[in-house]
């Protein structure tokens, strides 16, 4: 199954498959969801032999202002995610957002602890600018950190970024 983040692919051949908790955007963020079933090899590559999951963000310039949210339970202890849009120029607008989020020990049926706690901090930005009418410009990247308390005692560490850049040019209305 292939999993795209804006055209990103973010499949990994290390076990076959997605990193869910490394890819933790704002859900204010995200535009759309496409779901394509069955194989697909032949327009999206060879890792797309059973679909494709493909997230596409919102433009920089449907995300302008301040946004915030935050909150908390019993397991998700607690989260918070900022993030605040502008124009740099006209026609080239930018977002900047960090999150937050820290999740504690799940819980056994006896009421004992099953381990498992993590935590995750995750920021990033993105600069979209159309020059011209045919042409857009994306600059985005993101960056992560956390740690996982395991059911062995020890602490597992996941760290990663990505930057992304976008020419699209529309060559004809049709």
């Amino acid at each position: 199954l292939l999993v795209l983040i804006d055209g990103r692919t973010v499949y990994t051949p290390l076990y076959s498959g997605v990193f869910w908790d490394a890819q933790d955007y704002l859900l204010e963020d995200i535009d759309r969801i496409e779901v394509i079933s069955g194989p697909g090899g032949t327009l999206w590559g060879a890792n797309a032999v059973n679909g494709v999951i493909n997230i596409i963000t919102r433009n920089a310039r449907d995300t302008q202002g301040l946004y915030v949210e935050a909150g908390g339970g019993d397991e998700l202890r607690n989260f918070s995610g900022l993030r605040y849009g502008g124009a740099l120029a006209e026609n080239v607008d930018f977002r900047l957002y960090g999150k937050y989020s820290d999740r504690g020990d799940a819980v056994l049926s006896d009421g004992s602890s099953a381990a498992g706690s993590w935590r995750m901090s995750q920021g990033g930005w993105r600069i979209d600018a159309e020059p011209s009418s045919p042409n857009r410009l994306t600059l985005q990247g993101d960056f992560y950190g956390g740690d996982e308390n395991l059911p062995t005692g020890d602490d597992a560490k996941l760290s990663g970024g990505n930057v992304l850049g976008r020419w699209s040019r529309r060559f004809s209305d049709d």
